[in-house]
Order: C-alpha cells, then structure tokens, then sequence
C-alpha cells in the first residue's frame, strides 16, 4: 500500500470488468487534484493508466512494464508504483465533533434509516455492500 498526501494506493489482483479509461491530462495520469492548492498528484509514464468504475465512481489504476513508474506531487515526495494493479482512494480530513449530513442526492429517510449498511473498509468490494433503502 502507498500514501501521498491524501492518496491512497492499494494493491488488488484484478481490475474489476466494465471500467471506463479515464483521458490523460497534458499526457499524465492524474491520480487527484490537491484540495487546497490544485496541484496534481500524476504520473508521468505512460505505462499507468487510469479507469472509473461508472456506477461506483471508484477510480482504479493499472501499471504495466517491468519497473516502477513515479508519482509526483509538488508538495510531496515521489513515491514509485510498481506495476500491478490498484484502487486509488481519495482520503478525506475528519474533525471529531463535526456533524456530518446525507452525500449529496441522498434523503434524510435513507440517511437515518436502521437498514443503511455502509462500510469504511477500501478492501470492500462495495457493489455487494450497497443496498436500496426504499421508502
């Protein structure tokens, strides 16, 4: 597993079927953008290449060749990938006491329903965690 800030690499056997290529930015992998200052956290190499799970919007990366490919991130270290495959997690800053609402889209019945399972776990292959709260 690999950290850049607050990017998460994690190692998987497979990509998942029915992925989507994500485009290149200025001929880079652009794993995420810095929250704060934009800055990007890519790749170069053109052995890495990026992919989104459409219904799930999980981002997926696979790095071919024989040798690590570098993640550079202007106020970061340079962290080098080796090939394989890996889910890319964008981590977020928690604050203790901070009250957090429904995503976005998401009703307040569903939010507080005794039936929403969720899950933290980046090893979770959430499609088979999700179930439909109806009202």
């Amino acid at each position: 597993m690999f950290r850049q800030g607050d990017v998460l690499i994690i190692p998987i056997a497979n990509l998942p079927a029915k992925l989507q290529k994500v485009p290149r930015e200025n001929g880079r992998a652009v794993l995420a953008h810095g929250e704060v200052t934009g800055h990007a956290h890519a790749i170069k190499d053109q052995r890495a290449a990026l992919f989104r799970d459409p219904k799930l919007a999980a981002i997926f990366m696979h790095v071919s060749g024989d040798s690590p490919v570098a993640l550079e991130h202007d106020e970061h270290d340079t962290v080098q990938v080796p090939p394989g495959n890996y889910r890319i997690v964008r981590q977020r800053e928690y604050s203790p006491g901070i009250e957090a609402g429904p995503a976005p889209g998401v009703g307040k019945a569903a939010h507080e329903a005794p039936t929403r399972r969720r899950t933290l776990s980046p090893f979770t292959d959430y499609r088979k965690e999700i179930r439909v709260v109806e009202d």
